[in-house]
């Protein structure tokens, strides 16, 4: 079985910069969800960028369904749709239905085929209503549906997805995490990065434990070994909030 993402020993140092990733080897079945779980600055971003293709390793290799990123970015990267944390770094088309049209166009669909298929996507995301909005005038969570739609569009096999549920009012959460429960159901593969240790437990399948570059634990996110490295590893979430006591 041809794994969905494969990544071995991999380096990656920014020009000038730190190591940030320093040797990390992980795995990702077909149809399979995975939460890359770690503090900020440890690598998580980093990572996706990795397998997504866009840094290219020093060291080690990057496998996307037995394609070689490096070797073949044009092949691998029409099986890769990554969302970024920010989906202003991600859109750059005048308009909604511009936005999610451009990859379909670049393939050479055209016409009444296009706009099916945009408006398809469009609705699958909850966000046909602002085809015809300007994309600058879209809320961040609007946004977000909007670059998740255009990766979709094309049908990729693997999610890269950096804190999906980042900026998110609670019912833009709940909208997206239920349509990545359906995609999850309909066999895509999902690698996604959160600090949100409820979002690895609702939503993966393994969970990987980033620190320093470094992958330093993986297994199911449920269980009493889960439950010890969340303590040991002190990334249980922080307890409500109960005041600040009266004043001194």
């Amino acid at each position: 079985m041809v794994e969905a993402l494969h990544i071995r020993d991999v380096h990656y140092t920014y020009p000038g910069g730190p190591e940030a990733l320093k040797g990390v080897t992980l795995s990702l079945k077909p149809g399979e969800t995975a939460a890359l779980l770690g503090y900020n600055g440890s690598g998580k971003t980093t990572l996706l960028l990795v397998a997504a293709g866009l840094l290219k390793p020093q060291q080690g290799e990057v496998l996307v369904a037995g394609i070689n990123v490096s070797r073949n970015p044009a092949n691998a990267r029409r099986h890769i749709g990554l969302l970024f944390q920010d989906p202003d770094d991600q859109l750059f088309n005048p308009t909604v239905f511009d936005e999610i049209a451009f990859a379909p166009r670049l393939l050479g669909v055209e016409g009444d085929e296009l706009h099916a298929l945009v408006e398809e996507y469009a609705g699958l995301v909850g966000a046909k209503h602002l085809l015809n909005r300007p994309i600058h005038t879209l809320s961040l969570g609007e946004k977000k549906r909007v670059a998740l739609a255009s990766i979709l569009v094309y049908k990729p096999s693997l999610l890269l997805l950096d804190e999906p549920l980042a900026g998110l009012d609670p019912p833009g959460a709940a909208s997206l995490l239920a349509l990545l429960c359906r995609l999850h159901r309909q066999g895509t593969s999902i690698l996604l990065s959160t600090q949100n240790i409820w979002l690895a437990e609702a939503l993966a399948d393994k969970a990987h434990i980033i620190e320093d570059g470094k992958i330093v634990w993986s297994g199911p996110p449920r269980g009493p070994e889960w439950e010890k490295t969340l303590e040991e590893r002190k990334l249980y979430p922080p307890k409500l909030f109960s005041g600040c006591g009266s004043p001194g």
